[in-house]
């Protein structure tokens, strides 16, 4: 009984210490600052302006302590989720035989769980929680009933999905900020100090005691430095992930501001733009009935009313969308780039459809990641370069 409640309270010290990162994100909600007004610091809160259902702060930290965080019940062993979050050795041996090691190390024997905390589990269901909710919200069709309202059920799953991308951006910001680079600046001291060990000490002058402590403490550090490569492939992953959920949220939010509202401007940075040519595109790339013989069905966009105190943010990412290719917002002469990226997004949905993510191989996994790096590649040299440079770890 006292290690089941003691067991209770660590769980309970963890999820405490994740909502109050969480809330470092939180500010007083900014009236007509987008769907999630109450966040900040964030890239995804400049992004989600085309829906506005009536919800507070408290409903985005509710779904995160159902889903991310929950408490232990008859249905779930929640202490334990939360716990394996925390625990050093299991996000350390989890990440060693994940797919992002591709390559054998040279001795795992010398990384140790207490040098490093890897939010691999975490991060890992966060991953999850964003695939679940964006299939929740492509399976529902908007009726022509719902279609005016600003709490549908249609809406209401979209919004789920936009608070699995603002926890997901939050617990990648705070590994590239605080996690990452402490470990890999702590490597290059170490790796710095072991070879001026070695230029002070000639191999002749080493005796037998010091030069195996110093055999030691070289497999030690080349553990690590290996180790930071693979973590710099890691990093890189989760930047390029962001890139390519930016770019799909980017296009669903422009989709439902040009078929959904009356928001309908000439031109965009000067050029003046065509929207019969965005709604031909989408209705080809993106149709909104399927073939019944599908079993699988989506639907990408909502119809909305227009928000006439939003004008300025519609504005805004439209002209985000046109410099990163992601909509013929004027007559292309190359098309392909638009269809690449449309392609791109019907491939990952359908990916994620038929293989969820508790159930992939490390080959599935990879080629998922090849199929979001095209999904990040529309505008990632010219848009996408500031965003990546913010998320990148500071030297």
């Amino acid at each position: 009984m006292i290690a089941k409640y003691e067991k209770s309270e660590r769980a309970n010290e963890a999820r405490q210490l994740f909502m109050d990162v969480v809330r470092n994100y939180e500010r007083k909600a900014v009236k007509n600052a987008g769907q999630l007004k109450y966040l900040d610091k964030l890239i995804i809160c400049e992004i989600a302006v085309s829906t506005r259902t009536k919800n507070r702060v408290r409903s985005f930290e509710t779904f995160f302590e159902e889903q991310v965080i929950p408490k232990a019940n008859d249905r779930n062993d929640g202490n334990n989720r939360v716990l394996s979050f925390v625990n050093r050795e299991k996000n350390i041996q989890a990440f060693l035989s994940s797919p992002y090691i591709t390559e054998s190390m040279s001795d795992r024997s010398e990384i140790h769980a207490d040098e490093v905390l890897v939010p691999y589990l975490l991060l890992e269901r966060l991953l999850e929680l964003l695939e679940e909710t964006l299939l929740s919200y492509l399976a529902i069709k908007c009726s022509e009933e719902e279609a005016n309202e600003m709490d549908s059920d249609k809406v209401h799953a979209y919004e789920k999905f936009l608070y699995a991308a603002a926890y997901y951006e939050i617990f990648v910001r705070e590994m590239l900020e605080k996690t990452i680079p402490s470990y890999v600046s702590q490597t290059l001291t170490d790796a710095q100090a072991l070879l001026a060990k070695f230029r002070q000490q000639p191999e002749a002058h080493v005796d037998p005691q010091s030069a195996e402590t110093i055999i030691i403490t070289q497999k030690q550090v080349m553990a690590k430095v290996q180790l930071c490569g693979f973590y710099t492939e890691y990093v890189g992953r989760h930047i390029r992930n962001l890139l390519a959920y930016t770019n799909l949220i980017l296009m669903i939010e422009s989709a439902n501001v040009i078929r959904g509202t009356d928001f309908c401007p000439k031109v965009v940075n000067g050029k003046s733009v065509h929207y019969p040519t965005v709604n031909n595109f989408l209705e080809q790339s993106f149709p909104e009935e399927t073939d019944v013989q599908d079993p699988c069905e989506f639907h990408f966009f909502c119809d909305l009313v227009n928000n006439r105190n939003m004008t300025s943010h519609y504005e805004r990412i439209i002209c985000e969308v046109h410099k990163r290719n992601l909509l013929p917002l004027e007559k292309p002469d190359d098309p392909s780039s638009h269809q690449k990226f449309a392609d791109a997004v019907k491939a990952y949905v359908d990916f994620i459809s038929k293989h969820r993510k508790a159930k992939r191989t490390a080959e599935q996994e990879q080629e998922l990641w090849a199929i979001m790096d095209q999904m990040g590649a529309s505008g990632k040299e010219r848009a996408c370069q500031k965003n990546a440079h913010e998320l990148s770890p500071q030297p």
